[in-house]
């Protein structure tokens, strides 16, 4: 299957996907059977398409003459790739580099401009004997500031670990962190020991990462109240809401998919993610920014909290207009958002 997408205006889940239809309503009608669901034909399966992301991206997204990619959204039906680029020092031929592409992936590509893509790096909280998602993080080397992300379990010997934003501790893998703002004032939280595969998704192990409790803050950047327990977990799917709890905003929702499956390439670090989502805030609000990456992206399933993804990023029109803590940083209402994946051998930590 290529993605999903929900039409509230119908309760219907539009899946999008090359199988035979009669084989793949089969599979539907067992796993959602009390679910209104309407098959629509892909053009490209969902692995030619990975194909041709992974072509564009195999040197970090860097293309001709310099270009950097800024991102890549694959159309929903798989026909098509939409190619962003950062601003270009230089004069190109959009039109030229759009041809190349599509004889390089074989499939159809357009070429546009964008904005570089920010890496989104408070809660000011106390020491707690229990741990919070959404809460400040320090690396204690460099001073890098980041988000709690979600507790997860080894499967097999249930080691308890962090999920947050690969990013946050790519360069600097064996470097501490430190749960809240004050050095020697708060819990270690180890250090990023691994990645999961090409998402913007690390896991932290080590020091006091077992206090981290299955629940997230979501209030105020400057709150510890309230803290809402996670329930479980739902993929984003193009229609649904989230919010956001990032240490510097606070909690943000009314956040509206509006695409999945994007690859999208940062320059600092000099790294490309696959299968990101992305969404807007519905009235405008700066959702997130600078700061807020690993912390919580969820959505309310009736009234409880299922973790959906991590805050990866922002895209579009960065202002130094915030919500919550504004000290200097860049925010945005389109926020990305990196999909929860704990990776093999690792699931979600949640309160049934």
């Amino acid at each position: 299957m290529n993605t999903f997408e929900w039409d509230s205006a119908t309760s219907t889940l539009l899946v999008y996907s090359t199988e035979d239809p009669t084989a793949l309503q089969a599979k539907l009608d067992e796993y959602l059977p009390a679910q209104r669901v309407s098959i629509v034909p892909a053009i490209h399966s969902k692995e030619e398409v990975d194909a041709a992301i992974g072509t564009l991206t195999s040197d970090g997204g860097k293309l001709e003459s310099g270009v950097q990619i800024a991102d890549i959204l694959p159309a929903k039906d798989g026909s098509s790739l939409t190619v962003r680029i950062a601003a270009p020092t230089s004069r190109i031929d959009m039109s030229g580099l759009s041809d190349r592409l599509k004889q390089t992936t074989g499939l159809d590509v357009s070429v546009e401009t964008a904005p570089e893509m920010q890496a989104t790096a408070f809660r000011n909280v106390a020491t707690f004997s229990t741990l919070i998602s959404g809460a400040y993080m320090k690396d204690l080397e460099t001073g890098y500031g980041c988000s709690t992300g979600y507790r997860i379990q080894n499967i097999t010997t249930n080691q308890a670990a962090m999920l947050s934003a690969d990013h946050c501790g790519r360069q600097n893998p064996g470097n501490e962190w430190n749960y809240s703002t004050v050095v020697g004032n708060g819990s270690s939280l180890g250090t990023m020991t691994s990645s999961v595969s090409q998402y913007d998704l690390g896991r932290w192990t080590g020091g006091s990462v077992g206090a981290l409790y299955p629940a997230v803050f979501t209030g105020t950047n400057t709150s510890t109240t309230p803290i809402t327990l996670v329930r479980g977990g739902s993929i984003p799917v193009v229609g649904h809401s989230l919010c956001f709890s990032g240490a510097y905003s606070g909690n943000v929702c009314n956040n509206n998919v509006t695409s999945t499956n994007n690859t999208t390439c940062f320059q600092e670090p000099a790294v490309c993610y696959w299968g990101t989502a992305y969404t807007t805030q519905t009235s405008g609000t700066p959702a997130a920014g600078q700061g807020d990456s690993g912390g919580p992206a969820y959505r309310l399933v009736d009234g409880l909290l299922h973790a959906s993804g991590i805050i990866s990023g922002i895209h579009g029109p960065v202002s130094p207009t915030c919500t919550g803590d504004a000290g200097g940083r860049l925010c945005s209402s389109q926020v990305i958002v990196q999909p929860v994946t704990p990776g093999t051998g690792w699931g979600l930590a949640y309160v049934p």
